[in-house]
């Protein structure tokens, strides 16, 4: 399980900051097949085959098919003249970094942890697991709450309650835990986390938190439109924004003058929106 690989306070720390650099490559919440065949490309001296890597890992052929293009699209994976895979120069030295974050320290080569179909898929969660609780840690920080409840955060990230319980649960203040998140149930059975103090003492150094915390007109917009993260903020605006657009093209159409007030409104409010979008990574 996860809390075998946290170490002291200081090595979970970096884990969390890096799981944020690594993520920004592999969405591990949404690319566990990517990620498992990256693990299991690093144990092999040879390249493999499309088939071999699916049934090591009991994965559909099609999964395995479609994860390493995207992998090799994003040049963490090469093809070989026979035919088969391996890991680029670059995606040894991701899985490098994947594998200090599970065994601490620094890593220098499969031989230091047995990989196989097995644990390649519980190191995938625990991966998982980090940064689910990095983001929220993230949103409580960058939200300003006292507390939002499960729900939410599931549905934000598109995974079960349950799960994400599990996730946040290694994390919660209590005996033998690292209490960098509080867990209280409302009377109507809704459950709710909140930042502890050393959760708000530890989000404080996070690289992400520090550079989007001054940004006032992200901020501002997350608040208008009650997102949670960044991201969601700007879909919701992009949604509107469309909504208006056609509200605005439709007054034009009747030559009216508020139509172009309307459509001129919009070209600035998506003008600023954008340039949030370009100037700061989005979480």
């Amino acid at each position: 399980m996860c809390s075998a690989y946290l170490g002291s306070r200081e090595m979970m720390h970096r884990k969390i900051e890096l799981i944020k650099e690594l993520d920004a490559t592999l969405d591990f919440a949404k690319s566990t097949a990517q990620l498992e065949i990256m693990l299991y490309l690093s144990t092999s001296r040879k390249s493999l085959t499309v088939r071999e890597i699916a049934q090591a890992l009991n994965m559909k052929l099609k999964t395995a098919y479609d994860a390493l293009n995207k992998l090799v699209d994003k040049e963490l994976v090469e093809r070989t003249d026979e035919g088969g895979y391996k890991l680029s120069a670059l995606g040894n030295e991701y899985v490098e970094k994947l594998m200090s974050l599970v065994i601490g320290g620094e890593f220098r080569g499969p031989q230091q942890i047995s990989l196989n179909a097995n644990n390649i898929n519980t190191i995938t969660r625990n991966l998982v697991t980090f940064k689910h609780v990095h983001d929220v840690m993230l949103i409580l920080a960058l939200t300003n709450s006292e507390k939002i409840d499960l729900k939410k955060f599931a549905k934000l990230f598109k995974t079960s309650e349950q799960t994400l319980s599990e996730h946040l649960e290694l994390f919660c203040k209590k005996e033998g835990g690292l209490g960098l998140l509080k867990k209280t149930v409302g009377s109507d059975g809704t459950v709710y986390y909140s930042l502890t103090d050393l959760g708000k003492q530890e989000v404080s150094k996070f690289t992400t938190y520090r550079r989007l915390r001054n940004n006032k007109l992200l901020l501002a917009i997350m608040r208008v439109t009650r997102s949670l993260t960044p991201k969601q903020a700007i879909l919701r605006i992009a949604s509107s924004s469309y909504i208006l657009s056609i509200v605005g093209m439709y007054t034009i159409l009747f030559n009216t003058y508020s139509g172009i007030i309307i459509t001129s409104v919009i070209l600035a409010y998506l003008s600023a929106v954008m340039t949030v979008a370009l100037y700061h990574d989005l979480f």
